[in-house]
Order: C-alpha cells, then structure tokens, then sequence
C-alpha cells in the first residue's frame, strides 16, 4: 500500500538529485531514505530512479506520475487545513504574497495590527514577480495574494477581487531637472530612465502605456528591483524616476531628498486586488487579515 510519506520521499528525491541532499531536507539519515524508496518501488513493481555515482535520476514512469503525486499531497494539505477551519483554530502560520508596490503599507500597518490580535499566529511574507507569485498561489505555498490586478486579470483556476485605487506619484531626486516643472507629461519624461519595484507583464495596463510613450519600442522599464534603498540611491544618483505609492517614499519626501513631479494621469494607479485560489474556503484567520488590510488601505 502507498503511503503519503513515500509519495514525500518520492518529491523530495525528484527534486534533490540525490538521496543525500533530499534525506537532509526530509531530516532522514539516508538509510531511512533509501529503505522508504525501496519499498515503494516494491510496491508499484517497476524503477522509479536510474542510480548512478552523480546522483538520481527519475526514469519515463516516475516523471509520468510526479505531477499526479504533487497533487495528491496537495489534496491531503487541503484536507487537512479543511479541518483545521472546521476547528476554527486561532494558531498556525499565515502565508501572504504581497505585490511589490503595497508591500511596505502591509509590512508597516497590516502585520502590527494583526499581531497584536492574534500573537501566536506565524506569519510570511512573499514577493516575486507575477509568474512567481501565480506558480506560489497554485502550489498552496501563499494562502492569499494581495496586489495590483494588472499583472493578475483572467488567470484559470484563480479569482480576483478588485479592492480599491491607489494613486501612484511619480517620483524624482532633489536634483532631478523637472523638479519644478508645471504639467508634466509622460512624454516629457521618455529620456529620463524608468526605474520600477515590480514587473509588469506586456498586456499591464501600465506596460502598454509606457511602451506607447517609448519611441523605439523597447522595454520602457531599465532597472527592476522590490528594494526601495536601491530605487532611493539609483534616484538621488541621476535623473532617473519611478513610479510609487507616495507612502513608500514618505519620509524622504517630507526631508527633501527626493521629490514629487507635477504630474496627473488617472491611469497611474494600482488596482488593489485580493488573489485566491478559486473555491477554496477562507480560513477565521485569512478573514481577519483581509478585514485589517480593507481598512488601512481604505483610510
């Protein structure tokens, strides 16, 4: 009979390579490893790896059934936080995605306050670029996603439930040559570089509307980083701008070292969005979470 701790072994050998690295992963001596490998092999009466000196490697039937595997110990994670609901347990772990723009607010405002409602409740924090985030949201490894819509709109398999606008300011160096300049456009500022906290994918709103101010076609964003230290130093070092949620930048933009554009386009927002996993049950604590969220960034 197959068990799910060897459809885990099996996982965790396919992606280690070796029996070493996926037995120090599974906290197994080897031994232990390799006897639950055996045995399941016995069971389904075929190979499952070509050993050699290099390590593992799956043959034609075990990568035939790994994805049929992973699903399976998803559906027993399911069941089990199922139950966990049902229990309406008011401990455990808390797993949010966070898009790279609203990151800062939920890291600042959201988290305190939820903390210090539910103190035993471990919680983290997950940011990455759209595909990333998307594979985490499938795979079970975020419970929620919270982020700007644009990057998310008509996925299978997940919903999207749009929150709320958040205006986003364009944002220069103290020095920046148009720091004093009245209405400016978007195509004022195609030779200055653009520099940006998250990825958009083509069909973004935003992307599409940057592109169509960049004269030859090229991606309109040159540097990509979540790291707002590293978007602050690359601004106070050049003309370069960025587009941002004036609360990430709000006490530099208070002392001056970096400023705000005179600049006003409706389509320069972020759409707040909650992201799940279509059907699945919202937990007492994900509920809680999105209620505190709704309202900081409601106010």
């Amino acid at each position: 009979m197959i068990t799910i701790k060897q459809l885990h072994h099996l996982q965790a050998i396919i992606k280690n390579s070796t029996i070493h690295s996926a037995a120090r992963e599974l906290c197994l001596t080897q031994s232990a490893l390799t006897r639950s490998l055996n045995t399941l092999e016995s069971t389904l009466g075929v190979t499952l790896f070509e050993r050699s000196s290099t390590g593992m490697t799956p043959t034609h039937f075990c990568l035939q059934i790994s994805s049929r595997c992973q699903k399976i110990l998803l559906e027993v994670d399911e069941i089990q936080r199922e139950a966990e609901i049902y229990r309406n347990i008011e401990s455990g772990s808390l797993r949010i995605g966070v898009g790279a723009l609203v990151k800062e607010q939920i890291g600042s405002e959201v988290i305190p306050e939820f903390i210090a409602q539910c103190p035993n409740v471990n919680i983290v924090l997950s940011d990455g670029d759209p595909e990333k985030m998307i594979q985490q949201l499938e795979n079970r490894e975020i419970d929620l996603l919270i982020a700007g819509r644009g990057n998310y709109k008509d996925i299978a398999g997940i919903t999207c439930e749009y929150w709320t606008d958040i205006p986003l300011a364009v944002i220069v160096g103290s020095g920046h040559p148009f720091r004093e300049s009245k209405k400016i456009s978007l195509d004022d500022l195609t030779e200055f570089p653009l520099i940006s906290a998250t990825h958009t994918k083509e069909s973004h709103p935003l992307h599409q509307l940057m592109l169509n101010q960049k004269r030859d076609k090229e991606s309109p964003i040159s540097v990509t980083s979540s790291n707002f230290s590293t978007l602050k130093a690359i601004l106070l070092k050049g003309n370069s701008w960025t587009l941002a949620p004036e609360n990430n930048f709000k006490n530099e933009l208070v002392n001056g070292e970096l400023c705000k554009l005179d600049m006003h386009l409706p389509a320069l927002k972020v759409e707040l969005s909650l992201m799940e996993l279509e059907g699945r049950s919202r937990s007492k604590l994900e509920s809680l979470f999105i209620d505190i969220c709704q309202r900081n960034f409601s106010n």
